[in-house]
């Protein structure tokens, strides 16, 4: 089990989750997060959970970047989280919200566990290092090793192969949301299948397109407050 840290937030158009637990499945999803060991990229801020950060992604979906709920700053002092990898030295604070900027180093990345400092699409993020592709796979349909390489040391993730893979996690369908990679996203009929717990995900913040929820972004900080200390902003500078 690697170390749990706070998660960083990151914008997954479709809604969809990269390889996680399957009990973080729904609320990852809900939250247009995308979890650790993917191989795409995207964008984080602060949120407690017990997955270690994401990969920043990239999307053909939309020419615009999608606003999400980042956490309330004042300073880079108030988005720290107290791990080397997530300090001070790795956010800005962006018109009074937290933009992780990347990590600086494998020794950061370390102080997680078996990580290491990769470039992506966005910042440089901390992903699992791997020998073989066996050290990469979490024991789930969509995530085993046919889903995997390891590239360099590092784990990447290659996407889903089916909706059948998928639903090993529940009712998630395989879609496209990063270039050619594919990922399990939450099935719907209508857009109210894709709501969660929370102002920010409504179905005035999701879409359903081809039976996949997709996540349009929050609408305005007065949303983001029902979470706590939280703006809508856009997560990448």
């Amino acid at each position: 089990m690697r170390a749990p840290i706070r998660m960083v937030w990151m914008v997954c158009w479709a809604g969809c989750v990269g390889p996680l637990e399957k009990e973080s499945a729904d609320s990852a999803t809900r939250l247009g997060t995308q979890p650790d060991r993917t191989g795409a990229s995207e964008n984080p801020t602060t949120s407690e959970s017990s997955t270690p950060p994401p990969s920043y992604k990239t999307s053909t979906a939309a020419e615009d970047a999608v606003q999400v709920c980042l956490v309330a700053c004042a300073s880079a002092a108030d988005c720290a989280t107290g791990v080397e990898a997530y300090d001070e030295d790795n956010y800005t604070c962006e018109d009074g919200g937290c933009v992780y900027t990347g990590c600086t180093s494998d020794d950061e990345c370390r102080s997680l566990g078996d990580y290491l400092c990769t470039e992506s699409a966005g910042p440089s993020v901390c992903q699992p290092a791997c020998d073989s592709v066996s050290d990469c796979v979490l024991g789930l349909a969509p995530y085993d090793s046919d889903n995997y390489e390891c590239n360099d040391g590092v784990c990447a993730y290659l996407g889903c192969l089916s909706d059948e893979e998928c639903q090993d996690l529940g009712a998630y369908t395989c879609a496209p949301s990063s270039g050619d990679v594919r990922y399990c996203t939450m099935a719907c009929s209508s857009v109210s299948d894709c709501v969660g717990p929370g102002a920010p995900f409504d179905e005035d913040n999701y879409d359903c397109k081809a039976g996949a929820c997709v996540y349009t972004g929050c609408l305005s900080d007065e949303e983001c407050s029902d979470m706590g200390a939280f703006v809508c902003g856009e997560p990448t500078l």
